[in-house]
């Protein structure tokens, strides 16, 4: 991965995700709307391709409606 896709990947991370104590787009909306906790989008990468990965914590019953938002 080139430094350029880095950089996208991150901004992506802080876009819709949580970046420190300051929250983004997805994590507001989503909260907004009292489907979740917390919202985290994160990049790792390394040496090799790596991954990008995200997850939202909520209540048990509401997981669909997170899905389908």
């Amino acid at each position: 991965m080139n430094a350029e896709q880095r950089k996208a990947l991150y901004f992506i991370a802080v876009v819709l995700g949580c970046f420190g104590i300051y929250t983004y787009w997805l994590h507001e909306e989503l909260r907004s709307r009292k489907l979740v906790y917390v919202v985290h989008a994160y990049e790792f990468s390394g040496l090799a391709p790596g991954y990008f990965g995200g997850y939202a914590a909520c209540e048990p019953d509401k997981v669909n409606d997170v899905i389908e938002a």
